[in-house]
């Protein structure tokens, strides 16, 4: 091939165009033009022989396999029509004829460059001094077509080289050094991490895959999870573009790209939160959701959080929580959604309310209770709950799990309803929906009363808790809800003065209501409308009490 011909091919790469970008592939360029230009003297050709030099040995002394690895990584129009399933015919000749071409410039040697140029120079004796390159033989256009058929793993371009990105400007950037992490450095929480890697194989499969938000406090390896798996399945054609909160805006465009990509992506948003109308809420929604094409089946959004709830709740931000709705999900929810929440409220506060029947704290008020009124089931249930208090009440260190910003009333909605579920040897899935449905009750109750209320919270426990036992005891939803109502008529009205031993009284009073309120209800009997603060039905009682509370009779609700 004479000097033109080796010229004029490299100008008229149309396939792998992008090669003439490549700093060494230009220098190259750059000699060939200087030496098909003819110009005067050894000085320019020698000067473009070494600067292609300097450029390859930055890499390596082998031409052959620099410029072969480049051809293999080169975003190409055939590459992508490729991954799609199809091949223009007219793309298909053109690229076999650049291959061979190619192919024989990874053979090309200086010596065989000086020789292709003939007496246009004359030149070749007095560069002889120079170094010469290496070359490779191999045969490009079978390495070709098997990195095109593993494309969907090993990608092309800069994915081929990297395997995670970050965003800058609303295009993709290497990462070169990412975080090392591995799965198998990460201890804990197997259970939660094994659905989230079985999600990201079935991604990979190309089969539907989940968005996920993994919430937790900080420090329990929620980033780490998914740097890792990042890591763990890059091999098998998974890429991380992690994207910071406000670029969440610029996403959209650089989704339509990556949908035609044939690698898998994940979307990684870390410490993601809104407040309210934040205008990053919508341009997410707009990500999860897709374009008008539908969200492409290759990418897949995940992001970590400190709390479950990414847009952060305010006290009145619970409209969909009413007796009905509550009953509904205490029947209905997998019971393995609630175990994480629910199993240590079992545990942490049985403990306490143990420990303050061992122990000597405060009035000792539920010891008291099984000495004056016996063992049976209804005089346990208020025992435990008045000794959990009684012992937290009063210096005993033990972990307590809260409802409503306060442990005593956490206790108070979740003792009684264990002692009774222990006593009636129910299934453990039903524990778990009774104290759903305790836990919400009194989250309900207490929600418009405010942040800040002369109102013993302890009383809304209780009925929360007559609520879960009535329910354990094969009550329906009437059952349930005039449960309630019965219990807060009897002892509403109750102030709170203050944390202290004298609060374990009180629970040992809301249980008892709460247990009266049931057995009321049991035999026929109940407190109707105009009974007190009791109103026609349960939402409107509810609503009559909280506002009585908190001293605005007739209001049906207070924003604090």
């Amino acid at each position: 091939m004479k000097l033109r011909e080796w010229n004029a091919r490299l100008h008229g790469l149309v396939v792998f165009r992008s090669l003439l970008d490549d700093p060494v592939v230009a220098k190259l360029l750059d000699l060939t033009d200087r030496m098909e230009a003819g110009a005067p003297g050894y000085g320019p050709v020698c000067d473009a022989v070494a600067q292609f030099e300097a450029a390859l040995f930055e890499h390596t002394t082998n031409w052959g396999s620099y410029l072969s690895a480049a051809v293999l990584e080169a975003e190409t129009v055939c590459v992508r029509q490729a991954a799609s399933g199809t091949l223009a015919p007219a793309l298909q000749t053109a690229l076999d004829s650049e291959l061979a071409f190619l192919q024989a410039l990874c053979g090309l040697t200086l010596d065989e460059l000086l020789a292709a140029a003939g007496s246009a120079t004359g030149q070749a004796q007095e560069l002889a001094f120079l170094p010469r390159w290496e070359t490779a033989d191999l045969d490009l256009p079978a390495a070709y077509a098997q990195r095109m058929s593993e494309v969907g793993k090993k990608g092309y371009g800069m994915f081929a080289k990297h395997h995670v990105f970050t965003v800058e400007n609303g295009k993709l950037v290497p990462v070169k050094y990412p975080d090392p992490q591995r799965l198998s450095e990460l201890p804990g929480y197997e259970k939660e991490r094994e659905k989230v890697i079985a999600n990201t194989r079935a991604l990979l499969a190309g089969m539907p895959a989940n968005n996920v938000l993994l919430y937790g406090d900080a420090g329990t390896g929620k980033s780490s999870s998914v740097k890792a798996i990042a890591n763990e399945f890059a091999p098998e054609g998974l890429r991380l573009v992690e994207v910071k909160k406000n670029q969440l805006y610029q996403i959209p465009d650089l989704m339509d790209k990556l949908a035609a990509n044939p690698l898998k992506f994940i979307l990684f948003i870390d410490d993601l939160s809104f407040t309210a109308n934040d205008d990053n809420f919508a341009a997410l929604k707009a990500i999860l959701e897709g374009s008008v094409g539908g969200r492409a089946r290759n990418i897949a959004v995940y992001a970590t959080s400190n709390r479950r709830h990414l847009i952060k709740e305010t006290l009145t931000d619970r409209s969909l929580l009413d007796m009905e709705h509550i009953w509904d999900f205490a029947n209905t929810v997998d019971v393995e959604d609630v175990r994480s929440i629910l199993e240590p409220q079992i545990r942490c506060n049985m403990a306490i309310a143990e420990e303050g029947l061992r122990g000597n704290y405060g009035a000792n008020i539920g010891s008291v209770l099984l000495d004056m009124e016996g063992n049976d089931v209804r005089v346990r249930a208020k025992a435990y709950a008045a000794a959990g208090s009684d012992a937290r009440m009063n210096g005993c260190e033990q972990p307590v799990v809260i409802n409503s910003g306060s442990g005593n009333q956490g206790i108070t909605t979740s003792v009684p309803v264990i002692v009774y579920a222990q006593e009636l040897g129910v299934s453990d899935g039903k524990l778990l929906r009774a104290l759903t449905l305790s836990n919400l009750t009194t989250i309900h109750e207490k929600t418009p009363i405010g942040r800040l209320s002369a109102y013993c919270g302890a009383i809304s426990a209780g009925a929360g808790a007559g609520a879960g036992i009535a329910y354990l005891c094969g009550g329906d939803y009437d059952a349930v809800i005039h449960t309630v109502v019965n219990a807060l008529a009897v002892v509403s009205g109750v102030i709170c003065d203050g944390a202290k031993a004298s609060c374990a009284a009180k629970i040992a009073t809301a249980v008892e209501a709460g247990l009266l309120g049931y057995n009321m209800y049991i035999r026929g009997n109940q407190f109707r409308a105009g009974d007190g603060i009791v109103a026609k039905g349960v939402e409107n009682s509810l609503r009559m009490w909280a506002s009585w509370q908190a001293g605005h009779e007739g209001d049906q609700q207070r924003d604090h």
